[in-house]
């Protein structure tokens, strides 16, 4: 599956939050702490919920992800708050949606790196999506037992990544049920 799609439906909302948390009548400082909680709780739901996908099919479901770095939410935190100052809305909408984009490939990259130290081989198919750099135009194809650098993005980063495993969705986020969660009536 080809998990930055989940990207986009999360973006629109999150910026709307960062809109109401970015009101030149808040305090600076004060800004700037409610957005890192802001990005904080996404980041690490987003992250969670990614690996706990590509876990799943990895056929690693149960282990744990080394989560979301810090500095990371840090720094879109800084950003998006100073463009209050600066009126760079542009380009905290598109540092954002990098951010995003670059949360769920860490998430997947953690999980493959977890599948691949337990003895599993997912099969990896990058794609360009738009003009492509040097290093993506060389990383395109198939890769069965791919190294985790297949996994990697860089900014600006269009690539289509979809990983298949064990467990496979057929690319449907609809097919995917978390083993962890009981289903409705009981089941």
């Amino acid at each position: 599956m080809d998990y930055l799609q989940l990207a986009k439906t999360s973006d629109e909302d999150l910026l709307k939050a960062v809109a109401l948390i970015n009101n030149p009548e808040i305090e600076p400082e004060v800004r700037q702490a409610m957005l890192e909680r802001l990005f904080s709780t996404v980041g690490e739901n987003v992250y969670n919920v990614i690996y706990d996908m590509a876990t799943f099919d990895m056929d690693v479901v149960g282990t744990v992800g080394t989560g979301i770095d810090m500095n990371r939410v840090y720094g879109i935190a800084k950003v998006a708050s100073d463009s209050v100052v600066t009126g760079g809305a542009a380009k905290t909408t598109s540092s954002i949606n990098l951010w995003l984009q670059d949360t769920i490939s860490k998430a997947t990259y953690d999980a493959f790196n977890v599948a691949h130290d337990l003895g599993k081989h997912p099969t990896l198919t990058r794609t360009e999506r738009a003009n492509c750099c040097k290093w993506c135009t060389e990383h395109v194809g198939t890769f069965i037992d791919p190294t985790s650098e297949a996994f990697r993005r860089h900014d600006n980063c269009r690539a289509k990544i979809v990983v298949s495993g064990y467990k496979t969705r057929n690319g449907l986020l609809e097919n995917y049920r978390n083993p962890n969660k009981k289903r409705k009536g009981g089941a």
